[in-house]
């Protein structure tokens, strides 16, 4: 037996050396002239058949044709080093920083591949969603059958480089009431520009009204990158983290002989000469710190929801609307502290069953002072403590909970310092 595992693990280290023996001189095969120059003809085949620079190819075929001729490529025989110095050529002709001449059969594992879609329902029932742009729609309606509770949504699209545009349109018809426009993309081989929408129908609950906020960084790339530009040019998100990736236009690879083959854009999204080839976020922060600015306002806004829709706890109603509370008169204390008050109407918390009332206290005598003072009735009252730095001090709370709507009075009041 140990003579069986020996000779299969020379058998299978001397497969790994040829593959890779193979594999090396592949790569490293040397180009004749002639097949510089095929490739060179195929790239400016390919740029204008396929690509969404309309007018560049002839520019293209002169400046490569340029260096050939001049023996600009005379020494870059081997098939890498002639792709690292095509695409330096064509990123200076074609102000594409993206574009790209690779090894065909080298694929690239995008940084998606090993995203996973994860929900995370976090303290005031903030969702926290780790995307995978590439889900499916069974996928993407088990995602947010676990968001059906959730106040505000952070989607974090960090890293995340792949998708379909089907894919997109879909999930966005979560985060819209109808059907709406999310973009339009022109594509040159079939010289149509298309429209992409969210999706008019879903599986599962719409969150059409909830409060939505995107994660972005470098490298969120691609149709991601159209999915964050949409959300937040139709102003139903709003992006923090980093510019990404500048990839926002379709690409995809071509072959040009030789085993090479050329990335490029096919497809352009539909934008104003303002509008930038990347998304911007609304606030621009390093990625590792996007969360941590997110979450505060992500809180802010669920406590916002909660109320709007008739859910937010009594603190959280007043917390939302204290600018717009309406009080009544004033009313003088009787006695030796110079204070005046008002209670507004009173919030019913349901969990506690008993009544809070918003309140204002004046101070209008002239020196600094401290005073304690009971707040309540005959049967029900709380004491509080309190400091005022000057004339007409302002200072307002709500006060804890009452078992009866009848407003409360100030009953007594001291000075304590």
């Amino acid at each position: 037996m140990p003579y069986i595992i020996k000779c299969f693990q020379f058998f299978f280290s001397s497969s790994i050396f040829i593959f890779s023996s193979i594999s090396a001189a592949y790569s490293s095969e040397e180009l004749t002239e002639t097949q510089q120059k095929i490739i060179i003809e195929n790239i400016v085949k390919n740029i204008h058949q396929h690509s969404i620079y309309l007018d560049i190819s002839i520019t293209v075929k002169e400046k490569l044709t340029e260096n050939f001729t001049n023996y600009k490529y005379l020494g870059y025989e081997d098939r890498a080093s002639f792709s690292a110095r095509i695409t330096k050529d064509l990123k200076a002709i074609t102000l594409d920083p993206l574009i790209k001449v690779t090894l065909a059969q080298s694929k690239k594992k995008t940084l998606a591949a090993d995203l996973n879609n994860s929900v995370k329902i976090i303290e005031d029932n903030v969702g926290l969603v780790e995307l995978n742009l590439s889900s499916s729609k069974i996928e993407i309606d088990s995602l947010f059958s676990k968001l059906v509770e959730a106040d505000s949504l952070v989607l974090d699209l960090r890293d995340s480089d792949t998708s379909e545009l089907a894919t997109i349109e879909y999930l966005s018809g979560y985060l819209f009431s109808q059907k709406t426009l999310l973009t339009k993309i022109y594509w040159k081989d079939s010289d149509q520009l298309q429209p992409y929408w969210a999706s008019e129908k879903v599986t599962g609950k719409k969150r059409p009204d909830v409060p939505l906020y995107l994660l972005t960084n470098a490298n969120t790339s691609g149709s991601a990158e159209i999915f964050a530009a949409s959300l937040k040019q139709l102003k139903r998100a709003y992006a923090v983290g980093e510019n990404t990736a500048g990839n926002i236009n379709s690409r995809r690879d071509f072959s040009i002989g030789n085993g090479l083959s050329i990335s490029m854009p096919y497809g352009k999204v539909s934008q104003s000469a303002k509008e930038l080839a990347y998304a911007k976020p609304d606030l621009l922060v390093v990625s590792f710190l996007a969360f941590q600015e997110t979450y505060p306002m992500a809180k802010h806004s669920a406590m916002e929801y909660r109320v709007k829709q008739g859910r937010g706890t009594p603190q959280e109603t007043y917390s939302v609307n204290r600018d717009k509370i309406t009080y009544p008169d004033w009313q003088f204390y009787k006695g030796s502290c110079l204070i005046k008050y008002r209670l507004a109407e009173p919030s019913y918390n349901e969990t506690t069953q008993k009544y809070q009332f918003p309140y204002q206290v004046m101070y209008y005598g002239n020196d600094r002072v401290k005073m304690q003072y009971q707040l309540g009735n005959q049967r029900e009252n709380t004491t509080q403590k309190i400091s005022f730095g000057k004339k007409n001090t302002v200072r307002a709370g709500i006060t804890q909970g009452f078992l009866s709507h009848n407003k409360p009075a100030i009953l007594r009041c001291k000075v304590l310092s």
